[in-house]
């Protein structure tokens, strides 16, 4: 019973997705081609940029911001939105199981947003949404992403 127990507390893919109770959440895999231009991928994963390049997160990162982005609104400041462990066990599942191996990690949050407010500086902007901030996720093979939108 135990182990049944364990596997219900894990997250899913559906956990990721509805863990908000505003918002959207966007989470998205297709297969990636050789040489295919990372505007292209954004595209097929549901994402488009005004013309900023996304940044390139180092893998120390990639948890850090997921949590956040899992954690804190992004359009008004009323307290998180989960637990920061229940934000915690969703980055890893999301580098764990969603993302494929290998990738390189890109966000639209910019490096020098403030201590403060760490999702708050974007360089890009998901089309159609007034705050979107989320991790690509592109190996030679396959891309992912998890996205997170809101409007004000």
């Amino acid at each position: 019973m135990a182990a049944l127990d364990d596997r219900m507390a894990k997250p899913t893919v559906l956990d990721v997705v509805t863990h908000r109770d505003f918002g959207w959440v966007r989470y998205a895999c297709i297969s990636t081609y050789a040489n295919e231009p990372q505007h292209e991928v954004l595209k097929r994963l549901g994402l488009v940029f005004d013309g900023e390049p996304l940044r390139e997160l180092k893998g120390s990162e990639v948890q850090a911001l997921l949590v956040e982005v899992f954690a804190r609104p992004l359009a008004y400041s009323t307290g998180p939105v989960v637990s920061a462990e229940r934000a915690q066990s969703l980055a890893e599942m999301c580098e764990d199981s969603l993302f494929p191996t290998g990738a390189r990690f890109y966000t639209n949050v910019a490096a020098d947003s403030p201590p403060d407010n760490p999702l708050g500086a974007l360089v890009a902007v998901s089309e159609g949404h007034t705050f979107g901030v989320g991790v690509v996720a592109i190996s030679p093979c396959a891309a992912a992403c998890v996205w997170v939108e809101e409007e004000d």
